[in-house]
């Protein structure tokens, strides 16, 4: 075996150890050597995490980094981002732009040549179609080729159980009724108001079977709610801006891809073309596909309805709350835990038949008898029998914090629709971002001013016996109500068995070591 095809077969060989041959039987099907077996398997992790992390072909044999990386890895960035938004670039375009980001880092003998334009096509897989011709045509012409093209064909190849749909939403999640027309159309890249908003990642199937659990990224690493928390009901990640980045993206999808891995499943993921999106890691399980651009309104699922019930439930628990405080005359605000809680409860809450008719209404378009009846759907149940007795809370809160006329539930249920959830990138972001060698920059801090002021007093710890002692004032107040669902008495139920092991593990753990 040559050097080169070595180089391409490093990550099969790991692979072949891992599936438990032995290293005797794998040397000797790739011709090398006992002590060339043992380097490769040393060096395992640097290896697989460049063919997961790399942006390399599959053609190229070597990973062979350029002269000047750095360059290269800025231009790269900069190309995803525009083509994510469908500007038609030329070759001369894109080595102006080198010479740019050279200067920018500081670096001379660098010549954006022919030689080199090749050689970064060649390097990141760039086709010859995407650098050159004409912008795209317009958006409906996309719909109509995605919906009865490529998209129909591939997911044809799949269960519904394995066809999956991932997108972003931003939530205001302290918004107070009075304020929903100073936030309403608000991107929020900034401001006081970027302090009050989150970003949620939804990800459901095309059979409506599942729904993965919410990604959340917040602005501070250790929020003061988050104190005694060692578990939550979903995943967090956080940054400055609590945006959605390419490294908590790509690492979503890693733990995703593992997961399929382990149960043998292959499936299809559909997202739009973000900038956090359009750089994904090799993924062995899950195939990637995009939306055109300018498309997700009408060609994404969770567009046509399900994040909008999602929201449409989380405001309902908000409301109630902010009812309920005024009753005591106590002015507080959510927190991010509660934020967390509440939306998760939300997505809880989505049912099956939402999620099958939204996925109806995207990839439907010759039967029209789906079509009217996906819309009807949306009209009535997209917020399901919730809407009602949302109007009637919305009604109430209005009289009694005293809203303008102008101010309707509709607004305040969209108020954050145009929230950014992740930025364009700039070309000094770019250049920063190179320096900061491509970690995240974190904020290791307990939590924001206005997020200190909302949460009154500290958590404490608290015992699994004082825990089961308010489950039973628990039980008393829903027993002496009426027409309660049989399952909240479920519910109650499993917490009771949960609270009585982990009451029980400390008993006999105690037990155990009064004999030590």
């Amino acid at each position: 075996m040559t050097f080169k095809d070595l180089e391409g077969q490093k990550k099969n060989i790991i692979s072949e150890v891992d599936k438990g041959l032995k290293k005797g039987e794998v040397a000797k099907k790739y011709g090398i050597s006992p002590s060339t077996l043992s380097t490769i398997l040393k060096d395992r992790e640097s290896i697989l995490k460049q063919f997961q992390t790399s942006v390399f072909v599959p053609s190229r044999k070597r990973m062979r980094k350029a002269q000047f990386e750095d360059v290269d890895t800025a231009v790269y960035k900069w190309f995803q981002d525009v083509r994510s938004r469908n500007v038609p670039l030329t070759g001369p375009l894109i080595r102006e732009k080198a010479l740019e980001f050279a200067k920018m880092l500081e670096i001379e003998n660098f010549q954006a040549s022919v030689g080199w334009l090749n050689r970064f096509r060649e390097r990141y897989g760039v086709l010859s179609k995407c650098i050159s011709g004409e912008a795209s045509d317009v958006p409906m012409n996309s719909v109509n080729e995605w919906r009865n093209g490529e998209v129909a064909a591939l997911i044809k190849e799949y269960s519904p159980n394995d066809v999956f749909n991932a997108d972003e939403a931003g939530v205001f999640f302290q918004l107070e009724p009075k304020r929903t027309l100073a936030q309403k159309g608000d991107k929020c890249v900034g401001g006081k108001a970027s302090k009050q908003r989150i970003t949620a990642l939804f990800c459901c199937n095309k059979s409506g079977t599942e729904k993965r659990k919410i990604l959340i990224i917040g602005k501070s690493a250790k929020p003061r709610c988050f104190k005694n928390c060692k578990s939550l009901s979903c995943i967090y990640k956080f940054n400055k801006k609590a945006w959605m980045t390419q490294i908590i993206f790509n690492d979503w999808l890693i733990d995703f891809n593992t997961e399929m891995k382990k149960k043998k499943r292959k499936i299809l993921l559909l997202i739009d073309n973000c900038t956090p999106h359009n750089e994904p890691p090799k993924l062995d399980n899950i195939r990637v596909e995009y939306f055109p651009p300018n498309c997700t309104a009408v060609l994404q699922p969770l567009d046509q309805g399900i994040i909008r019930a999602v929201k449409s439930r989380y405001r309902t628990f908000l409301l109630r709350q902010i009812l309920c405080d005024l009753e005591k005359n106590i002015q507080r605000k959510c927190n991010v835990k509660e934020a967390i809680e509440w939306i998760c409860g939300a997505w809880d809450d989505i049912s099956q038949s939402t999620i099958t008719n939204c996925w109806k209404h995207t990839t439907t378009t010759k039967d029209t008898n789906s079509v009217s009846e996906v819309a009807k759907y949306d009209e009535s149940n997209t917020h399901d029998i919730q809407q009602s007795e949302l109007e009637q809370i919305w009604i109430t809160a209005k009289k009694k914090t005293s809203l303008p006329d102008d101010v309707n539930l509709e607004d305040y249920l969209g108020a954050d629709d145009n929230v950014s959830t992740c930025y364009e990138l700039t070309e000094v972001d770019i250049i920063q971002s190179i320096k900061d060698s491509k970690d995240e920059v974190t904020d290791e801090s307990s939590g924001d001013e206005d997020e200190e002021a909302v949460l009154g007093n500290d958590v404490r710890n608290v015992t699994s016996s004082e825990a089961l002692s308010c489950l039973e004032v628990m039980r008393t107040f829903i027993t002496s109500q009426s027409d309660v669902p049989d399952f909240i008495f479920t519910n109650i139920h499993q917490i009771q068995n949960y609270l009585l092991s982990i009451k029980t593990a400390n008993l006999v753990q105690k037990k155990i070591d009064d004999y030590l």
